[in-house]
């Protein structure tokens, strides 16, 4: 599994500079409230689910894993 392209193991330069720019626009501080609002969608999701079918447990949970 090739890890030279992944940010954390660049060194300064061009290809860093554009790994770096596409995490910031995807990952910012101006994106938060729209993940929060992803999150927080999922975990009604799985609290309904586990209230409505408690013995299926272990299925509601895998569906989240990644």
């Amino acid at each position: 599994m090739g890890w030279g392209s992944v940010l954390s193991q660049l060194s300064g330069g061009p290809k860093f500079r554009k790994h770096r720019q596409i995490t910031q626009e995807s990952m910012g501080t101006r994106y938060l409230n729209e993940y929060l609002s992803l999150r927080n969608k999922a975990i009604c999701t799985v609290l309904t689910d586990l209230g409505d079918t408690p013995a299926d447990f272990a299925d509601h949970i895998r569906r989240w894993e990644f």
